[in-house]
């Protein structure tokens, strides 16, 4: 048998744009939220995006983000700065991931200072979330009921349609073409998990450029035997 050297690990930059979301009946109410932005908020401030892990809700955040020039906060990103610092440049905010920020004294007091001066200045907060906010454990009842009567979308476990969108995508933001029926393939026979579609992606990506091939049936077929026998 041949051996192959694998390569080295890559950082591969996603692609965001609104053209490269597909629009399936698990997230199209969350999409329709970005797209009519602000009429369709309600008129509160704040808008939380929240559904399971990989569903597509940085992508949404990225997309309306790059639409209204707000300033993309990631949890990390969010501790380490000031509030002033970031009402002082009189931007609209996305703020990823409110269920890490919960249950925190300080962090909720700032997200709370936060809210107010959005709301003060007349823009728009997008948060994104694994939990909705009904659910979220807050410490601070003021910052949970402005949350919680603010609206929020969620973005549905995805079926067959999105997951093979988001394999064929991550695999072309990597350089790879991958034909609908080779994704239609590899879905129909994995785990529908965003960590196991993840993991194929990976495995897909090592080997075609190891071995100099594209995406195709036999190549998906040996990375998930491979993946099978990994996890026996």
């Amino acid at each position: 048998m041949r051996t192959v050297q694998l390569p080295l690990d890559l950082q591969f930059r996603p692609a965001y744009g609104r053209d490269d979301f597909l629009v399936t009946g698990s997230n199209k109410d969350a999409v329709a939220m970005i797209d009519a932005w602000p009429a369709s908020w309600g008129g509160f401030p704040a808008l939380t995006i929240f559904g399971p892990a990989g569903s597509g809700k940085s992508h949404l955040a990225a997309v309306w983000a790059n639409k209204t020039n707000a300033l993309n906060l990631s949890p990390a990103d969010f501790t380490q700065i000031r509030t002033e610092d970031i009402i002082s440049q009189k931007r609209h905010v996305a703020l990823e991931r409110l269920d890490l920020l919960t249950g925190d004294d300080a962090l909720e007091q700032k997200l709370f200072h936060l809210y107010n001066a959005m709301n003060a200045g007349k823009y728009s907060l997008l948060l994104t979330s694994h939990i909705a906010p009904a659910k979220l454990d807050f410490s601070l009842r003021d910052l949970s009921s402005r949350l919680r009567a603010s609206s929020a979308v969620e973005i549905r476990q995805p079926d067959d349609d999105l997951f093979c969108y988001v394999l064929a995508k991550q695999l072309h933001d990597q350089g790879f073409i991958v034909p609908d029926k080779v994704a239609k393939y590899a879905v129909e026979r994995m785990e529908r998990a965003w960590p196991v579609m993840d993991a194929l992606v990976v495995l897909l990506a090592k080997h075609a450029t190891a071995e100099k091939k594209g995406i195709t049936l036999p190549l998906v077929r040996a990375a998930l035997l491979e993946m099978e026998q990994t996890h026996q």
